[in-house]
């Protein structure tokens, strides 16, 4: 089974949640990775300055979004290409919530 798809009731996970540095999010439409395993929920946490300099130099804010968006869910970018687009739009948002803090 993925780490992905661990229980979220582990107790290191709660109490990331709770600090606020990691997110759970549910996947609405799962799908199958590069290793043949269903994701059906993704574990995000909060950028580091460092996740923004490495994806800085990538040609276009797309690009960039999305090797951002590998980084902080563990997911590799062609994983990311099979997100139904309900599902990237929450990633954007625990993003954009993340950023709020």
């Amino acid at each position: 089974m993925s780490n992905q798809n661990q229980n979220t009731a582990n107790p290191a996970h709660l109490v990331q949640e709770q600090l606020g540095t990691h997110i759970a999010i549910a996947l609405k439409y799962p799908f199958k990775n590069g290793l043949g395993e269903t994701v059906s929920e993704l574990k995000m946490r909060r950028a580091k300055v460092g996740d923004l300099r490495a994806v800085g130099q990538l040609k276009n804010e797309i690009e960039q979004e999305l090797a951002l968006f590998a980084r902080l869910t563990s997911l590799v970018p062609e994983d990311l290409d099979l997100l139904d687009q309900v599902d990237y739009k929450q990633i954007q948002d625990a993003f954009r919530k993340f950023s709020e803090r």
